[in-house]
């Protein structure tokens, strides 16, 4: 009798542990998403990211997707064991559909981006927004950093306006007319509920894009949080900071208006691939 208590006990814990992990788990992915450009930092500048990797491939894109079919994606994914299992895992689910937008290997990377493969992801946004020096150096993540950018150009062809919101637990710091980019792959949401009460209500912002794409599908476990991705380079102005000491129906502490120049600024512009004709 004693030992039967003692199964069901055991059994009762291990099923409670269980449970427990799997509601820790996912809730450290749902908050994975809303951490900030820089984690959680006071006074962070925005400002145009002189740092970052903000190659668009804009004009080389047929010659960059051979370098990273042939040779980045491989390459990249023996050197490191965090992306490559990521992949891994992103392949292992991956559906094919009829009359998608995207072919797989887009698919891919967007998948390993939003399931947000915990090293991988911190090092991928880490680098992108402050590598811009080791591009053609020691820059690791050639392959993911072209196949977002370019799914991203090829889900939104015409350039079509999206009004997003964002939420953050940091506190950053932005002059009204000044012009900005996050320098790195950004998430935002359609809803302005979702990005404030899931990612923070500290600093917010109401973004205007137009280089920004709805990831949709290609996001499927994430589907409920709206998601529209944007690039590095694209170019914005803040219109307006608005204070909740000064209106206090504001969502958010601080709420940064951003409206897109319709420019990206792409200092390393298809440096990978060599000098363009004409240029």
């Amino acid at each position: 009798m004693a030992s039967l208590t003692f199964c069901l006990s055991s059994s009762f814990y291990l099923h409670f542990l269980v449970s427990y992990l799997f509601v820790y788990f996912s809730l450290f992915l749902s908050l994975k998403v809303s951490l900030p450009l820089h984690g959680l930092k006071s006074n962070i500048p925005l400002n145009m990211a002189p740092d970052s990797v903000d190659d668009s491939y804009k004009g080389c894109e047929d010659k960059m997707f051979r370098k990273v079919h042939d040779y980045y994606l491989k390459t990249e994914r023996l050197k490191n064991k965090d992306f490559n299992q990521a992949w891994t895992d992103a392949e292992a689910r991956y559906k094919p559909k009829q009359k998608r937008a995207l072919s797989k290997i887009y698919s891919l990377a967007i998948q390993v981006y939003v399931t947000e493969y915990s090293q991988m992801f911190k090092s991928f946004n880490e680098a992108t927004r402050t590598q811009k020096k080791s591009y053609s150096t020691t820059f690791q993540y050639h392959s993911l950093h072209f196949l977002l950018t370019n799914a991203l150009r090829i889900l939104n062809k015409k350039n079509k306006r999206f009004q997003t919101f964002r939420g953050t637990n940091a506190s950053f710091h932005g002059v009204r007319n000044t012009e900005m980019r996050f320098g790195q792959f950004t998430s935002s949401s359609l809803d302005k509920k979702i990005a404030g009460e899931r990612f923070g209500n500290r600093s917010c912002f109401e973004i205007t894009t137009y280089f920004g794409a709805p990831l949709g599908e290609y996001a499927s476990q994430m589907a409920h949080e709206k998601e529209v991705l944007i690039p590095p380079y694209e170019v914005f102005r803040i219109t307006e900071v608005l204070k909740r000491k000064d209106k206090k129906d504001l969502w958010c502490d601080v709420v940064y208006k951003l409206q897109s120049t319709k420019k990206g600024k792409s200092v390393l512009k298809c440096q990978m691939v060599g000098p363009l004709q004409g240029e």
